[in-house]
């Protein structure tokens, strides 16, 4: 038998080297190995007031270990870890609240409804009835738009539920806000969600447990895989995003909500400082209103009050009177007076009764009545020519 020379042996010793170097490196297992590592979807932090986020982050004992680049996270993989592929999921911290203020509704409005007092609509119809009537009566104040309290879908009874899809055929272009008392259900039309378009990261972000920063390393894993991104949906409430998984602790639960309905669909913020812009504008419109009521009393009594004055002579007649006087007077003819000439006195009239006695007279009768009565009757005298100056001719 031969022995083998010097440099087969260490062509044999080398391959074996490197195996057992491969092999004692497997074997080595991360100082911090992570429970689970998530990797492959949009990871939204949630950390900061802009959207951040990571490629992958790390569980272990309940806590984020770690967020960051898919290549800094792999390093924590150990034995036990479990890698998930979000698949194109979408991470956010869990969120357990609407997202809302707690107080959503004006000082001035009461949380009882407040924009059908005078009405108890119990159906939908009835309810987009009584809303009709308030956004005409606002109208009158040059105001449009209605943000209303005390909405509670259960009071309608067996009748169908009111919806989005009835809001925008009652009012396609009046904003109607409808709020729950206690802020945690809100029924908008699509007017109301273009007037007043919400920031949904910044919705997210108050709708977060109390305490909670975020996708970080410290934090309790408390998350929740979405079928979509919150912030890349453009149409749609977000109501249509589904919950598929949501963990407490890094531990999944299986009583947590389906879908993203408790977020509101509008800028409510917004819409509540509207609302109250619109409140001062009605108030100012009402005060307006009522002076002018008071201004127009205040003269009819103080025209009823006094005495009319004797009615003075119209601008026109005293123009013309002065016109007139201006005016030369014309020249009017001289009136010829003539002495009157002086009348002869009368005879005495006797009327001349033919009949007498009832008897007709004769002409004897007439002469004796003549006599009687002092009538005597002379004949004229013909009138003498006008005397006439004649001149003697010299011979």
């Amino acid at each position: 038998m031969s022995i083998p020379s010097l440099n087969a042996l260490n062509k044999l010793r080398l391959p074996a080297l490197l195996a057992v170097a491969v092999l004692s490196g497997c074997a080595r297992e991360p100082e911090n190995a992570a429970d689970s590592v998530y990797s492959g979807g949009d990871i939204l932090t949630m950390a900061g007031d802009q959207p951040q986020y990571v490629e992958a982050f790390t569980v272990k004992d309940g806590k984020i270990s770690f967020a960051g680049s898919k290549v800094d996270a792999d390093k924590l993989i150990g034995k036990a870890t479990v890698e998930v592929n979000l698949q194109g999921s979408t991470v956010i911290p869990v969120i357990v609240s609407s997202g809302m203020p707690m107080a959503m509704t004006p000082e001035n409005i009461p949380s009882t409804p407040n924009c059908w007092r005078d009405a108890a609509p119990a159906s939908s119809k009835e309810l987009i009835e009584a809303l009709t009537v308030a956004l005409k009566s606002r109208k009158t104040s040059d105001v449009d738009g209605l943000y209303c309290a005390g909405f509670d879908p259960s009071a309608f009874g067996n009748s169908p539920i009111l919806t989005e899809t009835d809001l925008n055929e009652a009012f396609p272009d009046s904003p109607v806000v409808l709020v729950q008392t206690g802020g945690n259900v809100i029924l908008s039309n699509s007017a109301a969600k273009k007037r007043f378009p919400l920031d949904t990261y910044m919705v997210l972000k108050g709708a977060m447990q109390p305490g909670s920063i975020g996708l970080q390393p410290g934090q309790s894993a408390d998350f929740m895989l979405l079928d979509k991104n919150p912030l890349k949906v453009t149409s749609g409430p977000l109501s249509t995003i589904q919950i598929t998984q949501a963990f407490a602790g890094g531990k999944l639960i299986t009583d947590a909500p389906k879908n993203l309905s408790m977020l509101p669909s509008l800028d409510l913020n917004a819409a509540l400082a509207q609302e109250q812009a619109n409140l001062a504008k009605i108030e100012e419109q009402r005060a307006i209103d009522a002076a002018k009521k008071v201004e127009i009393a205040a003269k009819k009594a103080n025209t009823e009050s006094k005495p009319k004055p004797a009615a003075a002579p119209t601008a026109a007649k005293q123009q013309a009177k002065r016109s007139n006087e201006k005016k030369p007077l014309a020249s009017k003819p001289v009136a010829v007076e003539t002495a009157a000439a002086e009348e002869a006195p009368k005879p005495k009239e006797v009327r001349f009764n033919m009949t007498q006695d009832g008897k007709k007279m004769t002409p004897e009768d007439f002469d004796a009545w003549m006599k009687a009565q002092g009538i005597r009757i002379v004949p004229a005298k013909p009138a003498e020519p006008p005397k006439t100056d004649t001149k003697k001719s010299g011979g």
